[in-house]
């Protein structure tokens, strides 16, 4: 079973997620080699998006796996150490993220089945 507050978690990482993107977005716009900024502008965003579209279900029957990568961990490292991009105030939040979804990514929760687990309206028919 996924920690109880994981909801919070992933609500306060997409909230810092977005306060990363703007300060990016700036840098890049004034830089002399604006393609890896762009990039991380670009990543950010998705993941935050990716992050965004899940419901209970696709969390807690671990189908939202399918979904992230090694990768969205290297984004929120990235954002984590980027001092110019990362508001004190939401430090904290990318830590936790990125600590939630390492453990998710591992396969650390016991998943619930997706065939007995409460239907949302999002989720796939069981």
């Amino acid at each position: 079973m996924l920690p109880k507050d994981y909801s919070l978690i992933v609500a306060k990482g997409i909230g810092a997620l977005g306060a990363v993107e703007a300060p990016l977005r700036a840098r890049a716009a004034s830089s002399l080699d604006p393609g890896p900024l762009w990039i991380r502008v670009r990543d950010v965003k998705s993941l935050a998006g990716r992050l965004e579209s899940e419901d209970d279900w696709a969390w807690q029957t671990g189908f939202a796996r399918s979904l992230l990568s090694p990768r969205d961990l290297g984004v929120l490292e990235e954002a984590a150490s980027d001092g110019e991009v990362l508001p004190y105030d939401d430090a904290p939040a990318i830590s936790a993220l990125l600590t939630f979804l390492t453990r998710y990514l591992r396969g650390d929760f016991p998943y619930e089945d997706a065939k007995t687990f409460p239907q949302s309206s999002n989720s796939p028919a069981g």
